[in-house]
């Protein structure tokens, strides 16, 4: 995976390029899908210093249940 950042007025381009998969994969779509959802929520939390109730309270959840994960996953793994 590759992140490319590129200044333009009054912002930054970001250009995400997940390569070794191939359009015909089953798992494409919804890895395109995953990050544009991400890069929104990057967005949205960099232009107004927060992220939206929905997406905190599942990252609540998630970390209710890290007694579910192996020993071996940090905190950090899990995007907490």
């Amino acid at each position: 995976m590759t992140w490319e950042l590129a200044a333009n007025s009054g912002g930054c381009r970001v250009t995400l390029t997940h390569s070794g998969w191939t359009e015909e994969a089953k798992t494409y779509k919804s890895i395109a899908s995953g990050w544009k959802e991400i890069l929104g929520l990057l967005k949205h939390g960099l232009e107004t210093g927060n992220i939206p109730l929905k997406t905190r309270m599942i990252y609540r959840l998630m970390g209710m249940f890290m007694f579910t994960m192996p020993k071996s996953t940090t905190v950090e793994e899990v995007g907490r």
